[in-house]
């Protein structure tokens, strides 16, 4: 399944992404060798985030 929401969003290296969801992080994990080197992890509410950059994606997986 994160497969095809990547494919579907035209994902491609060197975007910036915000995963949004329940904490698990699940499309930022999704990644074929495991090793992911430009990750940052950010705890807030999303409802009272306020964003310090742009995205080329954003994506909300299992938050509802």
């Amino acid at each position: 399944m994160m497969e095809l929401y990547c494919q579907k969003s035209h994902l491609k290296d060197g975007q910036t992404v915000l995963d949004v969801g329940c904490g698990w992080g699940s499309l930022s994990l999704h990644c074929p060798d495991g090793q992911l080197q430009n990750v940052k992890i950010i705890v807030a509410d999303i409802s009272t985030f306020e964003m310090e950059a742009s995205y080329d994606r954003i994506y909300s997986i299992g938050m509802f």
